[in-house]
């Protein structure tokens, strides 16, 4: 039996943790945003932050109106690709505000722990491209393959094949018949 408080993180009030709201993406509470004093379109009350929700709205539009991206399979790819932008967006945000380095004495320069995960977080964003088709590299080859490539001409074929009523084929009849090797036919052989 669930507890109290199992049940109530199921709640869509309990969206909100940690001071980022886990909704479409993750969104940074302008409350918690290191650019507060001076972003002119921080909102006093410490909602979402408005310029990452508008960054989520309209690349997440480019992304879903690509040609070779299906929303229901690829969807979660780009939700995660998303996330991982703003994570990035959000660091260099952040580093151009503060710097690298933690605060301290003007001796003292230690990197910010979050520095750490910054290089997985470019790996795992750098992926998700290649995985989505999206890098120059994958574009060009992708159009290399003709409209999609073989995974979505077999996925034609099985449509196909799955969209036909009994009777359609022919049937298969029995023949008899001799095996040519092309290359000994060739020669004479």
């Amino acid at each position: 039996m669930p507890s109290e408080a199992q049940l109530a993180n199921l709640s869509p009030d309990a969206a909100i943790k940690h001071g980022v709201k886990m909704a479409d993406g993750v969104l940074m509470t302008c409350r918690k945003c290191c650019l507060r004093d001076c972003c002119p379109e921080c909102r006093q009350d410490g909602g979402d932050c408005p310029m990452e929700a508008s960054y989520l709205s309209e690349r997440g539009q480019a992304l879903t109106s690509l040609r070779h991206l299906d929303p229901v399979i690829d969807g979660p790819a780009v939700r995660m690709l998303l996330w991982a932008e703003l994570r990035l967006l959000r660091w260099a945000r952040y580093t151009a505000a503060s710097g690298e380095t933690l605060p301290g004495a003007p001796a003292y320069l230690e990197s910010h722990p979050a520095e750490k995960t910054i290089g997985t977080l470019f790996n795992t964003w750098s992926r998700l491209l290649a995985a989505l088709s999206i890098t120059p590299a994958t574009r060009r080859a992708l159009e290399g393959q003709g409209k999609a490539g073989p995974a979505a001409q077999i996925a034609e074929a099985i449509k196909q094949i799955a969209n036909e009523k009994p009777g359609d084929r022919e049937p298969a009849i029995d023949g008899e018949f001799e095996a040519h090797d092309e290359e000994a036919v060739a020669h004479g052989a």
